[in-house]
């Protein structure tokens, strides 16, 4: 079989593909672009998806849809537009198909968290912004031609109605819905045909280019959050807690070294995390992803919502904690059991906040290659804090018997038995930075393997 008759067969199989659909693939790559989900699918004419998109004015543009379906209720085929690869705060059109009244029509909605709600928009204000040209639903196929406009005015956007002047990550998807205005729930197996596909390339479907593919970004902000709140400040917690006894004679700076650790790590982590707190505003182009009075009820309770205020407050209240330590009053003053009370709160609010911040993320967001393993890391975490407050409360319970009763017989062994306690905690301190370390690490590597 020669070329031309090889090119001949395949357009054949991708006709019959979509002759039902009546999208025309001779025109890709002339009036329009399409886009062909999976690889080399147009070869051989077995396309799970395909989208095209042509300007039609410079206010206009058209796009098609047509998605090969695996179950014959399926009656919505959605585009979604994303500014990256997770799904939340997208707008979304989809096309739907009312069974009863054997109806097609094209809406307006958006992606919040992980759920998806129709834009508050009438019927008249949609069609400003987006019309029906074309559709049919067979028992395995759904198609959907309609035309949207490329710059909605400020109040639309807001609303959350795309401006396709912008580049965005494409989001693919269809299911089964009751309402066919509103969108069902997409399968939640990744390995299922049915789960949605995103386009790993950034497209203006305005100006049909395709954006420079960019270098994968390293989730910086998650990665310095995990060293600062499960390594530094813990190890710094710990340092205070058992070390104030060591090497007493040793002072740089006239300071004890337990302290001179206590702050230096305590330091570099409130350093991390107002970096990481940058960088996610930049990242979110300074725009706060966290409760709002402009929001809805639902939408400031979702996890995302949540994880961003409680995660505020923590590195607040955490920045707080070394300018306090600058104006501590001196050691004999009346007011210092004052401070010392109030800085422990403080360090134990801001390390609680920092703790449920990241169950948030651990147990609500797609981060993670792996989330069993994840959140084995972080129970086997939780064990190793839960222990360590134990041993606490053991030393200081030994400790205060020893200072009413038989005084004078714990005087006389008190030196061997302080020798051999320091170095166990030294131990302690020293197992449990390092175990901490190895679960961030392994929290940390199972982010990247995502990516």
């Amino acid at each position: 079989m020669n070329v031309t008759n090889s090119s001949i067969t395949i357009f054949i199989i991708l006709f019959v593909t979509v002759c039902s659909s009546q999208l025309d693939l001779s025109e890709c790559r002339k009036d329009k672009t399409c886009l062909f989900v999976s690889e080399h699918c147009e070869e051989m004419g077995n396309c799970e998806k395909i989208v095209s998109y042509a300007v039609q004015s410079n206010e206009w543009i058209i796009i098609e849809l047509f998605y090969n379906t695996t179950h014959p209720g399926t009656n919505y085929a959605a585009i979604g537009f994303s500014e990256d690869t997770q799904m939340g705060d997208d707008g979304v059109t989809h096309c739907g198909f009312d069974e009863k009244t054997n109806q097609m029509n094209v809406f307006l909605s958006q992606n919040y968290d992980k759920r998806n709600r129709p834009l508050n928009l009438t019927a008249e204000n949609t069609t400003e912004y987006v019309e029906l040209l074309q559709g049919s639903h067979t028992s395995d196929s759904i198609y959907c031609k309609f035309r949207q406009k490329i710059m909605p005015d400020k109040a639309a956007q807001n609303a959350f109605v795309p401006d396709l002047n912008r580049t965005y990550y494409l989001l693919l998807a269809y299911g089964e819905t009751s309402k066919y205005g509103e969108l069902g729930i997409h399968s939640l197996d990744t390995r299922s045909e049915d789960f949605p596909t995103f386009i790993s390339t950034p497209v203006n479907v305005a100006t049909g280019a395709s954006a420079p593919v960019k270098p994968v970004k390293l989730p910086t902000n998650r990665i310095l959050m995990l060293v600062g709140w499960m390594w530094l400040i813990p190890s710094a917690i710990v340092a205070a807690r058992y070390l104030r006894e060591h090497w007493p004679e040793v002072k740089p700076f006239d300071l004890k070294i337990w302290f001179h650790i206590h702050r230096t790590l305590n330091y570099v982590a409130v350093i991390l995390a107002i970096i990481s707190v940058f960088s996610v505003f930049i990242g979110k182009k300074w725009r706060w992803t966290g409760p709002s009075v402009h929001k809805s009820r639902e939408r400031n309770l979702s996890a995302g919502a949540i994880h961003s205020i409680i995660g505020v407050i923590a590195v607040g209240v955490m920045v707080i904690q070394p300018i306090s330590a600058f104006l501590r009053c001196d050691q004999g003053s009346t007011y210092r059991p004052i401070f010392n009370w109030s800085h422990r709160c403080i360090g134990l609010l801001t390390f609680l906040l920092g703790q449920i911040a990241i169950i948030l993320s651990v147990i609500f967001f797609r981060l993670w290659i792996a989330r069993w393993a994840v959140i084995l890391s972080y129970a086997v975490y939780l064990i190793l804090i839960k222990i360590n407050s134990l041993k606490g409360k053991q030393s200081t319970t030994v400790s205060y018997a020893g200072r009413h009763y038989q005084q004078e017989q714990i005087v006389i062994t008190k030196a061997k038995q302080d020798n051999k306690t320091k170095k166990l905690l030294l131990l302690v301190v020293m197992a449990f930075s390092i175990l901490g370390a190895v679960i961030t690490i392994v929290m940390a590597i199972l982010m990247l393997a995502i990516l």
